[in-house]
């Protein structure tokens, strides 16, 4: 074999070899990142946070509805928990032991805030590493990396937990006392008592949906003050529901002594609560199109009796 197929076959093994390396070397840039847990967000079923300096907070899931238990017994929510929930998915950046560690380097000797899911995993957090964005948490022996997207989120006061809906989710109303007016549900209609003829169902109905769709802008701690009416929900199972009515700058307050809470309600949506919506006018049927008037008679034309006039005869040249 010459010098020159064996520089061939020289050339060929180093290219299969190079080939080989970029293949099987891992991308760096396709690393996959873990979660910090390997729970499933839909298998929370408790939360209770401990908060440095703040009270605590712990919420339940009963019947797939999400309940605030401390420091209110109320419905929680939704959309408050569903963004807290995406902790125990979010991505761990990266992991190190921490025995031997000095746990104040990181903020942990003393955590914040501390998040104990059912009862079974419990998440310290620490302090932040601000070049890239990104918080400190423990569990157990090991810190973790996480994007900073969950520690303010637990600062928020216990109202901002509450759910915003003036009627709880399991809420089955039969009668809706309001200051000015009561409707009571009649098997599967809803009507007004008493009476009134010239009241459409249809009116009474959408004033019925306004209460069960109805939501406050704002949830606040309850401060007690001389109410200006009372409003009562009746429900088919369970205590009356009892609105103290306050007014307010911006709206009215509808409170709840008994919850310690109030919800703040804009001045519209406290109208489309308080009172029947106007009807609905009817639509005028169109006029009739008028009659077709008679076309006008033509122009009168030349009188063909009339002499047309002639062009004067041609005159003979003078000689």
């Amino acid at each position: 074999m010459n010098t020159r197929a064996l520089l061939n076959i020289g050339l060929l093994v180093l290219v299969l070899v190079l080939v080989a390396v970029v293949t099987l070397s891992p991308d760096e840039n396709q690393t996959e990142v873990e979660p910090l847990t390997t729970l499933k967000a839909d298998a929370v079923m408790r939360l209770e946070i401990t908060r440095t300096g703040q009270g605590d907070l712990s919420f339940e899931k009963i019947d797939g509805e999400w309940y605030m238990q401390t420091p209110y017994q109320v419905p929680a929510n939704r959309f408050r928990i569903d963004a807290l929930l995406g902790l125990v998915s979010t991505p761990s950046h990266a992991h190190y032991d921490l025995r031997g560690k000095d746990l104040a380097t990181f903020g942990l000797d003393r955590p914040a805030a501390v998040v104990n899911i059912n009862d079974a995993i419990t998440i310290e957090f620490g302090g932040s590493e601000p070049l890239n964005n990104r918080r400190y948490v423990r569990i157990g022996d090991t810190l973790h990396l996480i994007d900073d997207l969950f520690y303010f989120q637990l600062g928020m006061t216990p109202e901002g937990y509450v759910s915003n809906s003036l009627l709880p989710p399991d809420a089955v109303p039969t009668a809706i006392r309001l200051p000015s007016l009561t409707l009571r549900k009649q098997g599967d209609s809803w009507v007004l008592d008493p009476a009134q003829a010239d009241v459409s169902s249809d009116r009474i109905f959408a004033l019925v949906q306004e209460w069960r769709n109805a939501q406050a802008i704002r949830v606040e701690a309850y401060q007690a003050a001389q109410g200006e009416g009372e409003i009562l929900i009746e429900q088919a199972d369970g205590a009356p529901i009892r609105f103290t009515i306050h007014h307010a700058n911006d709206g009215i307050l509808l409170a709840r002594p008994e919850k310690k809470l109030q919800y703040l309600v804009t001045g519209e949506v406290a109208r489309r609560l308080m009172e029947l919506p106007p009807p609905v006018e009817a639509t005028p049927a169109p006029d009739a199109a008028p009659a077709a008037e008679p076309a006008p008679d033509p122009a009168p034309g030349p009188d063909p009796a009339a002499a047309t006039p002639e062009a004067p005869a041609a005159q003979p040249p003078v000689q």
